[in-house]
């Protein structure tokens, strides 16, 4: 078997995002706010929500204003989020990796490739499901939103894990669902994989490298070989 790991001059690391790439969560977040709508009868617009994935700020698309107006009622935002937040995190809880997930880490670790988690999210939520998926140690770092002063579209977080790794920009890659994901990346100057899940793939991604519409269609090894011959062209 040929050393895999002496493929590599140019990438040195691979990150992920967190929620929507390892854990499909933006596809549940999406569905818990079409359970909402639809206790009061309204319909719940899916590129619309699209805009809003990968960030925390509802400022492109208010969830509770659409429901509010197509249902011509007044709603208390913090009743109806704990509502929903508590159906969504039943259903996470169950919630398996996103397709193809397991066997690209661990492709990506047997090359020799320190993984890193680069997430908008908190320590907790990121590290219990990596925990509880059976994840967690396969990453040589998990970098957060709590950690850092500015969470996506910010590349802080980027920042971070390349400081962790002792890395620049130029000898990473990085796996990404979302527009404020792949912004993030850009900011950061990283080399970024589009990885579109069901919700995001409505939305309006650019500024990537390359896009994948899953990670199961084609061996990780393979994609990671590409990367490396772009990056070495990038130089």
């Amino acid at each position: 078997m040929p050393d895999m790991q002496s493929s590599f001059s140019h990438l040195r690391a691979v990150f992920f995002d967190f929620d929507g790439v390892i854990l499909d969560t933006e596809t549940m977040l999406y569905k818990s706010w079409c359970h909402i709508a639809g206790l009061y009868g309204v319909s719940f617009p899916l590129k619309e929500w699209a805009a809003n994935a990968g960030g925390y700020q509802y400022h492109i698309f208010d969830p509770v204003t659409h429901i509010e107006t197509e249902a011509g009622i007044t709603l208390n935002r913090t009743e109806v989020n704990d509502r929903r937040r508590a159906w969504f995190l039943e259903k996470v809880a169950a919630l398996p990796e996103a397709p193809g997930i397991r066997e690209s880490l661990k492709s990506a670790a047997s090359m020799g490739l320190p993984l890193a988690v680069v997430s908008s999210s908190g320590q907790e939520w990121v590290e219990g499901n990596l925990e509880r998926l059976g994840l967690l140690s396969l990453f040589e770092t998990i970098c957060c939103g709590s950690e850092v002063d500015a969470v996506k579209p910010a590349p802080d977080v980027y920042q971070l894990a390349l400081q962790r790794l002792n890395l620049t920009p130029g000898q990473v890659c990085t796996l990404e669902d979302s527009p404020q994901g792949i912004a993030a990346a850009v900011a950061a100057g990283i080399y970024c994989i589009a990885v579109p899940n069901q919700v995001t793939r409505a939305a309006a991604l650019k500024g990537y490298q390359r896009r994948i519409d899953s990670l199961t269609e084609r061996p990780f090894t393979e994609l990671l070989l590409d990367i490396e011959k772009d990056l070495s062209r990038a130089l």
